[in-house]
């Protein structure tokens, strides 16, 4: 009885897990910065442009050129950085 609670535990653990696994993290090279937007490129030279905030570019700028792990959000079917950070 006691590995059939065991099973049904783990169960919901990894279930949790792969809800948390589609957060909208990805990690991209930081290529281009517009006016309201920034151009990523991932894997296989998939390209990505995703909003900004016009006050962010400058904070933005610093990571040019460099691997960045970026959360988007979806914002009235539009993506939008949330947050961008260096990635090593």
């Amino acid at each position: 009885m006691s590995k059939l609670w065991l099973g049904v535990i783990s169960l919901v653990m990894l279930s949790s897990l792969a809800g948390n696994a589609d957060s909208g993290e990805f990690l991209w090279k930081l290529a281009r910065i517009d006016n309201d937007s920034v151009t990523l490129i991932g894997a296989d030279d998939i390209r990505k442009t995703a909003k900004i905030c016009r006050e962010d570019r400058s904070k933005v700028a610093a990571f040019l050129g460099k691997s960045v792990k970026v959360d988007f959000e979806d914002l009235k079917g539009e993506p939008w950085v949330v947050r961008l950070e260096s990635w090593k």
